[in-house]
């Protein structure tokens, strides 16, 4: 019985050790292009778990993709463009634009690039529809968002973009 105890407190305690809590960047504001650029291991932190979590509205989504978006505004060191036929087809969820927000600014700051180009757009979109197309995330797709699935899974996204 002591044995079982100390497990489950012990599984317990490494579950909230490891969990992630976005709480401390919900107040977090940036201000210069120097708060920017200190700010890059958080952005690609809140990238990476909006990436790797389902799409669902909790508070650890929430503060994650508000600090992305916040510093998609401020960033002065790169630029973003949406491209705009692939948008219309998310725009109306809140959900997965933040998904697409976040692919484009781990892109940016992992290949140290604007995101602009056709490119380093047909890169994001990629790295959305990876996320979309795995179940675990729990993605909601509606028939032009399937369309683009079905054209990633054959090779013929670029042509369709």
């Amino acid at each position: 019985m002591k044995l079982l105890l100390t497990t489950i407190v012990s599984l317990c305690i490494s579950i909230h050790v490891f969990s992630q809590d976005f709480t401390y960047i919900k107040d977090a504001v940036l201000t210069d292009s120097l708060s920017c650029f200190r700010a890059h291991n958080q952005v690609v932190e809140c990238a990476n778990y909006l990436l790797t979590n389902p799409c669902k509205q909790e508070l650890n989504s929430l503060y994650a993709s508000d600090f992305v978006i916040q510093w998609m505004t401020k960033t002065p060191n790169y630029s973003f463009s949406l491209h705009e036929k692939f948008y219309k087809t998310i725009e109306s969820d809140v959900l997965l634009v933040s998904r697409y927000y976040a692919a484009m600014a781990k892109l940016a700051i992992e290949k140290n690039t604007d995101v602009t180009s056709d490119e380093m757009q047909f890169e994001a979109i990629k790295e959305f529809l990876k996320y979309c197309s795995n179940s675990k995330n729990k993605v909601v797709v509606n028939k032009k968002l399937q369309k683009y699935l079905d054209a990633h899974k054959s090779n013929s996204l670029r042509d369709m973009l």
